[in-house]
């Protein structure tokens, strides 16, 4: 994976009720609503409040390739690299004989993969978004709109949705005017709904375009958008189901852990299933737990005037889960299982080999202690998104919301967060 070279800009836009009530009528069709949104946001959106160029190292993208995308890819880049061969025509179909060097004939050009272009969209959104918004990611939805949520200091949820594509070698115009009316005005639409159905939320569009491959050059516009100051004053606040959802289940998740070595006879047969009753234990006892740890989980995830709601719903939630049949992992699955409780101490962790190299990819979460430090030190800067958390003997140490990643030897294994020297 090549280093990214991102000309990084700042847009701010601010809706009218008068758009979000015209806007929000199902009296326009999709398509009208697009359009009409993206003329009028290139008039009226404020910027760029920053403009900046940032080079992302390729280790800081392998280490957020591992947490920040939805879509599984092992490396994004170098897919984007093939399809940048074929396109220029530096690949051709292998009929066999020899390959001639003269462009006499043309084959069509292979199209993109949207998933490496929208993961290298995410990861770039994920590292943006924690440099300037909030430091930790609340909920990461999974197959829903947006791709991140966000708790931020100010006691108000941010919804960051990533849009990315792809045209090498064609002119862009600067700034908002560079994005492409398709995805812009998808993503106003999608910005109107949820502002009309919560206005105290703001909703951040990061929009991810790929100008050239090789060498990797990569334009990122954020626009923030809210709702009118008016809006937000009289809207009820509460706390958005997504994050409720994605709470609830992290509870879950997160007692199931903590029973997992309590229970060995659920690992005695790898790989089929458990038998009913040990499932019907597993599951009484992580809801138990879950109940009692809720409270715990959320406190730091929602504003106090909601907390006390948010923890009735989620409760509500969590003895309303319904158990699904327990199938075990297989070997190599208990050993990721394994690295991860190892990492939760703080220690970094050998997940597995990355791909092409002799370096291993390394995990650990930030301990209580390092999350209260990090709240405390962190403050707003777009330029600190490709700067390292720490190091430890020269080697660069990435964070990724609450875990720290890291490429190297064998050296690293088991070398604890608090040896790092912070940047």
């Amino acid at each position: 994976m090549n280093n990214a070279e991102v000309d990084f800009q700042h847009y701010k836009l601010l809706f009218s009720d008068e758009v979000l009530s015209r806007f929000g009528s199902r009296y326009f069709g999709k398509a009208e609503v697009r359009k009409k949104l993206y003329f009028w946001a290139l008039k009226n959106a404020i910027g760029p409040l920053f403009r900046h160029n940032l080079v992302f190292s390729a280790p800081q993208l392998r280490c957020a390739n591992d947490v920040f995308p939805e879509a599984a890819l092992a490396d994004p880049v170098a897919d984007l690299e093939v399809w940048d061969e074929w396109r220029t025509g530096l690949r051709r179909f292998p009929y066999p004989g020899l390959y001639t060097r003269l462009g006499i004939s043309n084959q069509e050009h292979k199209t993109s993969a949207a998933s490496s272009v929208g993961v290298l969209g995410e990861i770039l959104a994920g590292l943006l978004t924690q440099s300037f918004i909030t430091p930790l990611v609340t909920v990461r939805p999974i197959r829903h709109w947006p791709d991140f949520i966000l708790l931020t200091k100010d006691g108000r949820y941010a919804f960051v949705e990533s849009k990315a594509s792809a045209e090498p070698d064609t002119p862009t115009m600067q700034g908002i005017k560079g994005i492409s009316q398709e995805l812009l005005g998808e993503g106003l639409a999608d910005t109107v709904q949820e502002l009309n159905a919560d206005p105290s939320l703001c909703v951040w569009l990061a929009f991810t375009h790929v100008i050239s491959v090789q060498p990797l050059i990569v334009k990122v516009t954020m626009l923030e958008t809210e709702a009118p100051t008016t809006r937000q004053k009289l809207a009820p606040m509460r706390v958005p189901d997504a994050v409720l959802e994605g709470l609830a289940a992290r509870v879950l998740d997160l007692s199931a852990a903590e029973l997992e070595p309590e229970m060995p006879e659920l690992f005695s047969e790898l790989g089929g299933p458990t038998s009913r009753e040990t499932g019907r234990r597993f599951y009484e006892q992580t809801q138990r737990l879950a109940l009692k740890k809720a409270e715990q989980v959320i406190r730091p995830e929602v504003p106090d005037k909601l907390f006390a709601e948010a923890l009735k719903v989620i409760r509500d939630r969590i003895r309303d889960w319904k158990p699904r049949r327990i199938h075990l992992e297989v070997n190599e699955g208990r050993r990721l299982i394994t690295a991860k409780q190892t990492a939760a101490s703080g220690r970094l962790t050998s997940l597995r080999y990355t791909e092409g190299t002799d370096q291993r990819l390394f995990l650990a979460d930030l301990t209580g202690e390092l999350l209260q430090e990090l709240t405390a030190q962190w403050a707003p800067d777009w330029s600190n998104a490709n700067r390292p958390w720490g190091r430890i003997n020269n080697i660069d140490l990435w964070r990724c919301s609450s875990a720290v990643l890291a490429l190297g030897t064998e050296f690293l294994e088991g070398r604890s967060l608090r040896e790092s020297r912070r940047s």
